[in-house]
Order: structure tokens, then C-alpha cells, then sequence
């Protein structure tokens, strides 16, 4: 039976064989950049509707709008996912009419 130490001592050879491009089988999803103006503009929202609608701050929403910054991780994936699928977002959130 494996201890906790030999399953650490596993994950970080996996983590080391992963930076190194050693290991197969795995596929890396990275989420394409959006336009968030455009996306909150489709959907006809002001900044705090849209905020408030899908749980973003409005400082965050006011930088990635002007540039200053990109939506990155879980933001970045559900605003693509917004992109290309916007009413589903929102019959999932329960705010379609």
C-alpha cells in the first residue's frame, strides 16, 4: 500500500514529467481570448447587470473591457462558453425570460 509520501513523491515526478513535454495522454484545454465588451454589448447589459448577472466584480469587468488585463481560469472558460452559447448560460443561472 502506498504511503502519502510515495503518492507525493509520484505526483511530483508526474508534475516534473509534464513541464518537461515527457508525458502522453494528456491534453492541455486553453481557453481562447474573448472580447468581453462585445459579449456583455450582445447580450444588452450594463456593466453592473452583467456583474451581477455572473458573479464578476465591476473593477474586473471595467479592466478586461479597457485592456488593462485578460480573464484568466474560470472566468476566461465561462466567458467563452458565454461567447458561443449565451442562453444556456443564462437558463442555467435562471435569469432567461
Amino acid at each position: 500500500m502506498a504511503t502519502i509520501a510515495d503518492e507525493i513523491k509520484e505526483g511530483l515526478r508526474e508534475v516534473l514529467a509534464d513541464v518537461r513535454g515527457e508525458r502522453t495522454g494528456i491534453r492541455l484545454h486553453s481557453p481562447k481570448p474573448v472580447d468581453v465588451k462585445k459579449i456583455r454589448d450582445e447580450l444588452g447589459m450594463s456593466r453592473q447587470e452583467f456583474c451581477s448577472h455572473f458573479g464578476f466584480s465591476v473593477t474586473s469587468l471595467r479592466r478586461w473591457e479597457n485592456g488593462e488585463i485578460q480573464p484568466k481560469g474560470s472566468a476566461l472558460v465561462l466567458l467563452n462558453v458565454m461567447k458561443k452559447h449565451p442562453k444556456a448560460v443564462l437558463d442555467t443561472l435562471g435569469w432567461s425570460d
